[in-house]
């Protein structure tokens, strides 16, 4: 039998923020490193480390469901994102990992999803 607690609600509206309307900075909250507009759907999140894309050492890849790409966020030393790319995949992109080996894997959620590995040119 499942036990249940009531609680109090713990969430207070702070403010409502309309698709037309930037959110602003409020005390005791962090501001997004980003924002997308119009909204990509971000979908998975990996910080790649690998040795298969060199130059991609220490980025963030988003995958984006809307966009229906990847999105690539260079990182400086402080975190500040310097430089953003759109990694066109043509499909909704539902998650992005890096495998052991140091490859990208990409999965999609069309209704023949696909399991996509990145690979680098091999003129590289």
């Amino acid at each position: 039998m499942p036990f249940y607690i009531r609680v109090p609600s713990l969430i207070t509206p702070v403010h409502c923020i309309t698709i037309t309307e930037e959110p602003e900075s409020r005390p005791g909250l962090i501001d997004p490193k980003t924002i997308w507009t119009p909204a990509i759907a971000p979908s998975g999140l990996v910080f790649y480390t690998g040795n298969r894309f060199p130059n991609w050492q220490g980025n963030l890849f988003a995958g984006g469901l809307v966009s229906r790409d990847i999105r690539r966020l260079s990182v400086d030393k402080s975190g500040e994102i310097i430089n953003q790319e759109a990694i066109p995949i043509g499909q909704r992109v539902r998650d992005v990992r890096q495998s052991p080996d140091g490859f990208l894997y990409l999965l999609t959620d069309e209704g023949n999803g696909q399991l996509i590995r990145l690979e680098p040119p091999s003129n590289l």
